[in-house]
């Protein structure tokens, strides 16, 4: 039983993930904002997220629902370009 309990959760952690390492796309439409990017307030981040040019009103903090894996729970938050 413990190994079936193992191998899905290997599979849900698998399944948020593109071949690329990106976040697949129902994680990314699913994902809350918590932070508007205009609330933003590392200069650092900033700088990175706005180097090409975007506003940081562009970009905003988001937490996604949590995912199972077999060493433990995780989210697959990100920052993304709204």
């Amino acid at each position: 039983m413990r190994f079936i309990a193992e191998q899905l959760s290997a599979e849900e952690a698998a399944s948020v993930f593109t071949a690329d390492g990106g976040l697949q796309p129902g994680v990314i439409q699913n994902a809350e904002e918590v932070i508007p990017g205009s609330e933003l307030n590392n200069p650092a981040v900033i700088q990175e997220l706005t180097k090409g040019g975007s506003r940081i009103a562009d970009w905003g903090k988001y937490k996604t629902e949590t995912f199972h894996s077999p060493g433990r729970k995780f989210f697959a938050g990100a920052v993304l370009l709204q």
